[in-house]
Order: structure tokens, then sequence, then C-alpha cells
């Protein structure tokens, strides 16, 4: 974290436009770390991270990353979420640049780890090696081996902050390293960037895991390097000491979630030696393009070329911190025996020698449990320079073995020690016993002369007493009621809060119910417009005049001499027959009247009609009410049918039709049959 670009209110405001979470209220700049621009801002009492990514974020990473950590949120790991913009994305524009608003963790970073809290780290960090092998995601590590070269070069063409003896042991120890580099350990997500400053705590327990940019796939063994070398050393003045122990505790907390590998382990020195390296090369990098404008802290180069020099130890100065491992191990097995050996002699408090010469046994323990305590510490130095690849895994538990020896002799000492002590005890409680009783009596011979003399004092003091114990009495159920109309106050102020939130909803509700009686009354203009009432009536309307125009005209073709009218009244439709200036109902009408007039209805409705309908009519009988005259009008009502039909089926039992007709299909009946005949 750091801050390259400046950013005013009005700017975070304008970022916060796109996203829901709310209004700004107050933003810090973060000026920790190197890599991005970070700023923590409050919205509606809650704290956000925004990140602008600067030059050495590939914008085309990002997904990995917002992706990454958005999955390992929702597999309960603790890690900031990417919150969503309003176009449900979890990145931004702004100047050119991309940015992200990260959910905040409470907690905060510490400068030291403790066994326990560097223990849940590596619990921590197998947890994130297991969890990542069912997200499918991928992404190079822009940083690995195969980058440092060009890294080392772009260093040595700039030639500053480093002198050149300096580069010549960087050039050899990458050299070195590339030679020994493993090719096939287990590969997965890694963090990356695992640093102290990246773990946030609430007490000694972890709260979350932030900072994902250098996230990639590469060996998980290789994250474990970085931690122990981010992790586990511990600076004395301008020396940095490598812990044992704390390398211990975080790979017995690794091993609890996911065993390592024979080959991981084999090759744990040149992958510490790697991340030393790697830390080296970039922290000169970003030395070397200090921006002097920007908020940001440059971390020292030179704590990872010392780091990596302790990594880079030679074959002799194991072989001496060996001899002395083995020295230190036959001094401790000696002290155990000589106080196995002490143990074996009892204090009794009955014994004249042991009144005697107790002294002097718990002199003899305590100077054994003083060098064992000296070799015990001389034994942690040693192994805090020894080199981590060669340190057995089971003589990392035999330590704790030792200690737990240790403590358990030391318990036994003190018991030692205690029943010594009680025989002197004895003998000092009755010399002190004499003591007090003559001091006892003394006392009380000088407090009975100073009652007598104070006697009216005491009196007094005595009524102030009753008096000082009746108004503090008062005073305490003054607080009580206080206490009282505080509570009521607080239930007041809550009832308060509550009617405020019911004003509120009430106000929306009744918003609401507007809102809904406008739609009621949209529905009801729109359930008139389209009731028979509405607009199909105006339809029909409209149309009748185009219908009864259609009909007569199919009336002038059947040369019916009259025609038809048709009007609309409220919801009814009225047919009339009119001749000339007469005119009425079709219901009084003929038969013939009626036929002529459905007849002529019907191919008008098919004429004006734009549904499909079919090429063919049939008519069946009706000719019955046709006397002889419109019967032979008939023939140009056939004519004219036969130019809007291409078939007209006529069904009737009339010989006068026949003559009109084009085909005949005769219909027979016997023995109760009906048969066609067609030729």
């Amino acid at each position: 974290m750091a801050v390259y670009t400046k950013l005013e209110k009005k700017d975070i405001e304008s970022i916060l436009e796109n996203y829901s979470i709310g209004n700004l209220e107050e933003f810090y700049p973060i000026e920790e770390g190197v890599e991005n621009t970070n700023y923590e801002i409050l919205v509606k009492k809650k704290k956000y991270i925004l990140t602008i990514y600067e030059k050495r974020v590939d914008k085309k990473d990002l997904p990995f990353f917002c992706s990454l950590t958005s999955e390992l949120f929702i597999k309960n790991f603790k890690c900031p979420l990417p919150i969503k913009n309003k176009k449900n994305e979890m990145i931004s524009d702004y100047r050119n640049k991309k940015l992200t608003i990260l959910s905040f963790i409470d907690g905060e970073s510490k400068k030291y780890l403790n066994e326990n809290e560097i223990y849940k780290v590596g619990l921590e960090t197998s947890k994130l090696h297991i969890l990542t092998n069912n997200i499918n995601l991928y992404r190079k590590n822009s940083l690995s081996i195969d980058s440092w070269e060009r890294i080392f070069s772009e260093i040595k063409l700039a030639q500053k902050n480093i002198d050149d003896s300096k580069l010549k042991y960087i050039e050899h120890s990458l050299n070195e390293i590339k030679h020994k580099w493993p090719r096939n350990l287990p590969t997965g997500i890694i963090h990356g960037d695992l640093f102290i400053d990246n773990i946030i705590f609430e007490g000694e327990n972890i709260n979350g895991i932030i900072d994902y940019t250098f996230a990639c796939n590469d060996f998980f063994a290789f994250d474990i390097a970085i931690c122990l070398n981010a992790l586990c050393f511990i600076q004395e003045g301008d020396k940095y000491n490598f812990n044992i122990l704390n390398a211990r505790n975080f790979l017995k907390g690794y091993i609890k979630n996911r065993s390592l590998e024979e080959s991981e382990k084999q090759n744990m020195r040149v992958l510490c030696q790697g991340a030393a390296l790697r830390f080296l090369l970039t922290r000169l990098t970003d030395s070397i393009n200090q921006n002097d404008l920007a908020l940001v802290k440059i971390k020292d180069p030179i704590e990872y070329l010392k780091k990596l020099k302790y990594f880079n130890s030679d074959e002799k100065l194991k072989s001496k911190q060996e001899s002395q491992i083995k020295l230190i191990d036959g001094n401790i097995d000696n002290l155990k025996t000589k106080l196995s050996e002490l143990e074996k002699y009892k204090y009794d408090e009955n014994c004249d020698f042991c009144l005697e010469n107790g002294d002097q046994q718990i002199k003899q323990k305590k100077d054994c449990e003083t060098l064992l305590l000296k070799q015990k510490e001389e034994m942690k130095t040693v192994m805090s320079q020894y080199d981590l690849t060669l340190v057995d895994y089971e003589r990392l538990e035999n330590i704790e073995e030792e200690k737990q020896k240790y403590d358990d002799l030391k318990d036994d000492l003190k018991q030692v020690e205690g029943d010594a002590y009680k025989t002197h005890s004895k003998i000092k409680e009755l010399e002190l016993s004499v003591e007090r009783v003559q001091s006892t009596l003394k006392k009380i011979i000088k407090d009975q002369e100073l009652f007598l003399d104070n006697a009216s004092a005491i009196a007094y003091n005595r009524n102030i007493s009753h008096k000082i114990d009746k108004y503090q009495n008062q005073v305490r159920i003054g607080s009580e009621i206080l206490g009282e109309h505080k509570k009521e106050l607080k239930k007041i102020e809550s009832d308060i809060l509550i009617e405020e939130t019911n004003k509120k909803n009430l106000g929306e509700e009744i918003k609401d119910l507007v809102d809904a009686e406008q739609k009621v009354s949209d529905y009801e203009v729109y359930l008139r417009l389209v009731s028979s009432d509405g607009i199909p009536q105006l339809i029909i309307n409209d149309a009748l005049p185009i219908i009864e125009n259609e009909v007569n005209t199919v009336l002038d073709h059947m040369m019916a001499g009259f025609q038809l009218g048709i009007t609309s009244e409220d919801k009814n439709i009225n047919l009339y027959i009119r001749y000339n200036d007469e005119e009425w109902p079709l219901s009084l009408s003929s038969g013939m009247e009626k036929f002529v007039s459905s007849l002529a209805l019907r191919v008008g409705l098919i004429n004006v009609s734009n549904l499909p309908h079919p090429n063919f009519l049939v008519i069946d009988e009706g000719f019955g009410t046709l006397d002889s005259e419109n019967l032979s009008n008939m023939k140009g009502a056939f004519d004219y049918l036969k130019t809007t039909f291409q078939s007209v089926f006529i069904i009737s039992h009339l010989d006068t039709i026949k003559d009109f007709m084009d085909y005949l299909l005769p219909i027979n009946v016997q023995e109760g049959k009906s048969n066609i005949m067609y030729n």
C-alpha cells in the first residue's frame, strides 16, 4: 500500500457515484506498502479500502485478483471482498487507471509475532493453499526466477544505491540459485507477499489476510520460503538473526492442514535463497525508481541482502555449528544426570544432616539449574544461526520435549527448595512468633494509653462516621433513582427512534399507496378503453358504413330489389330492409328477404375482412322462400358468387336451381341410405 495518485474529497465522491454503498463521510491516505495507491474511506460509518492500481500491476491481472479474493471470501477464508459497482463490475476505470473498493477488515498488523501467532499464520497459509486447489483460476508469476536476471540487469544499468561488491555478490548468488532451482514441486495459487503488515490481528487471532496483488501460480513451498524470510528473522541492531523456534511453529501450523513432501523439504534452502533474492531485487528497483512526490515508505533492500547471506552460509560454518550443537547436547545430558542424582536425596525435616546441609543441597541444584538454563540459551543461539535445510524436523520436536523435561526438573527443584524452606521457616516462625507476641503486647498497651487520651475524639469520629454512612446511603439511593431515570430516558430515546422509523415507513407506505391509486386509475381508463363500450365499439361504428356498402353491392349483383340498412345503438346492431323511402326491421321481413339478406351479409363480411377466409361457399336450402321471379334472379346472384369464390356448393330440392349449376351431384336414397351419383 502507498499513495501515488493524490485524491481530494470531490474526487472520491465522484468515484462513489458509480457505487451503491452511500456517501463519503471521511477518508485517509494509507502510506504503508509500495505498489498501489490506497485510501481508507468511511461511508455510512462503515470502512472500505479504495485502491488505484499503478504501473507495476498489469490491468489484465486485475480480474484474477478480484475473482480470487471473491472466491476465497465465499469459502469463508478471512480476506477482503471486492465491492461491485452499479454496472455489477468489481473493477472500475479512473483517469486511465483501474480501481477497486474492498471491504475493510477490522484489527491491526503487529510488529512482532509470538509462538502462538506465527503458528496461526502457518495454519492460514496452508488453508489458503488447500482452498485454491478447487478454484479454477491461473496467473503466471510475473516475478518468478525467470524474471530475476532481467531485473538485475536493469539494476546494474542504474548503478544507484548499491556498490560493485554487492552487485557481484548478487550476481553470483543469482547464478547459483538458477543452477539449483527445482522444477517439479507441488504447485498452486500462492499469496506471494505474506509479510507481517499483510496479516490483520484482533488480539492473538488472525482476522484477515490482505493484499493479493502478488498472488499467482507457483510452488507452495516458495510461499513458505517467503514467509520464513518475512516472519522468522529477529532484528538486533543492524543484524538479522534467524529464529528457528518461529520457523518451527510456522511449519508446525502449516503441516496441521497440509503435509510437506520430501522434495519440498530438500529444496527449502534454495527456495529461501530465492525468496530473499526476489525481494532484494524488487526493493532495489523501488529505491532506484522512487517517486519523491508520492506518499510511500521505501523498504530497506539491505535487509534482504543480509538474509540472502544467511541462507548462503558455507559448509564449514555448518560443520562448526553441528559440533557446537553436539557439545551442548552432551552438557545438557550431564546436567540432567546430575540433577537426577541429586533427586535421590530427599530432604527430611527431621534429619540433623539435612538441617545442617540443606542449604548446600539447594545451592547445588540451583547451580545445575542455572547452568542448564545457560546451555539451553546457548543451544537456542546456535540453532538460530543454523541453516534451515539442515534442521531435522524430528530434532525440532525433540527440542520441545527437552524443554518440557527441563520445566519438569525446575518444578522438582522448586519442590526440594520448598521442603528445605519449610524447616527453616518453622524455626524462624517460632522466633518471629515470640517477637510478634511481645510487639503485640507493647502495641496493646500503647493503644490503650492512646485510647484513654483520645476517648472524646473517638466518640466524635464515630458520630461523624455514622453521618457519613447516612449520607452515603442517601447518595446510593439517589444513584439508584438516577439509574432508573437513565433507563427510562434510554427507553424514551429508543421509543422516539422507533416512532421516527415508523414515521419514515408510514411515509413510504403513503407514497406507495398514492402510486397504487394512480396505477388503479390508469387501469380503470385502460379497462374502459378495451371494454365493449370502448375502442371495440368505436371500431365497429367506423366499420358499419363500409360493411353496409359492401352488403348492398352484393345485393345489387343479386338483383334483390332492396337494400339492407345497418345501424348501431348502444351495444346492439340493428338490421332493416329499405325499399326506396320505406324501411322496416329485418326481423319483420319475408322469408325471401331474410334469406337473401343473410347470404349478402355473409359474402359482404368476407369481402371486407382482412382475416383468412375459405375460397368456397356452401348454401344449404333456403331457396324454398323464393317465388319464381326471385328464383330466376338468382342466376345473376350465382354468377356474382362465382367471381368471388373458387367453388360454390348448393344443396337444394328445387329442380329450378339445376339450371344455374355447372355440375350436378344427385343424391338418391335407397333402403335408408344416401348415395351420391357422380359422373
